[in-house]
């Protein structure tokens, strides 16, 4: 049996809109309920990460380096940029949900 992750149901809905398939109503809900439910893991991610940019931050100010200098070097350092791409799926993740309840209201036969 396959775990049924965020990274999953995503590429689920991509891979059927890239195919043009119809995506019914209850689709939308069953792959917007499940988000939900698993949205905690990547609230955690965020928290995690952003802590440890804030840590990287504290250390270069602490020091010597200027405040200007220190966000230059967490901005440029790799865990900046995972940051940024749990933040931008996130977002993904919000608009997918807000969207498959509009979708949910829509009958199948208008689509």
């Amino acid at each position: 049996m396959e775990i049924i992750t965020l990274d999953f149901i995503l590429n689920q809905f991509r891979e059927w809109v890239e195919n043009k398939q119809p995506i019914s109503p209850g689709l939308w809900l069953d792959g917007a309920s499940k988000i939900i439910a698993l949205q905690q893991n990547i609230d955690e991610e965020i928290a995690q990460k952003k802590f440890e940019l804030d840590i990287l931050m504290a250390d270069l100010i602490t020091k010597g380096d200027s405040v200007a200098k220190a966000k230059m070097l967490v901005a440029a350092d790799p865990k900046s940029r995972e940051y940024n791409i749990l933040v931008a799926k996130q977002r993904r993740i919000i608009e997918f949900i807000r969207l498959a309840k509009k979708r949910a209201e829509i009958k199948y036969n208008d689509f």
